[in-house]
């Protein structure tokens, strides 16, 4: 199923922090950033909540992962680990998306708000972090 792309729509993503405009998010696959162990330390981090548990484990590594809701994306970036297994808050950005979007899997019932790209590029940061520190 593929999700619908209008030009006039924003898109975000939360995560890494410190990109800048012009930036590409890569999937992780290839960006090679996200260790198993920090997955492990991810979902202790989470605790018993069985819906970003499940995120999680169906997580695709070839894709960015983009929503049409800044405070979505402020809600994955405050989850977000460094590789060193440590949490701290990423950022959340403003993204174009580089290719074709798709729904994603885990939120099929919302195509219109969660979905997929190949990459996307940091248009700006919309905070500087999820948690309104720097």
């Amino acid at each position: 199923m593929t999700a619908p792309q209008q030009s006039t729509v924003a898109y975000y993503h939360g995560g890494v922090p410190r990109l800048s405009a012009g930036d590409f998010i890569q999937p992780l696959q290839v960006a090679n950033s996200f260790p198993t162990q920090e997955v492990a330390a991810q979902k202790a981090r989470l605790g018993n909540d069985p819906g970003l548990l499940a995120t999680l484990d169906h997580y695709d590594s070839a894709v960015v992962y983009l929503t049409t809701k800044r405070n979505i994306a402020s809600a994955f970036a405050s989850m977000y680990v460094s590789r060193a297994g440590v949490p701290q808050p990423g950022w959340v950005y403003r993204v174009e998306p580089d290719g074709d979007l798709a729904v994603d899997p885990d939120f099929y019932s919302f195509p219109d708000v969660f979905m997929t790209a190949r990459r996307a590029r940091a248009v700006r940061a919309s905070s500087r972090s999820s948690d309104g520190t720097s």
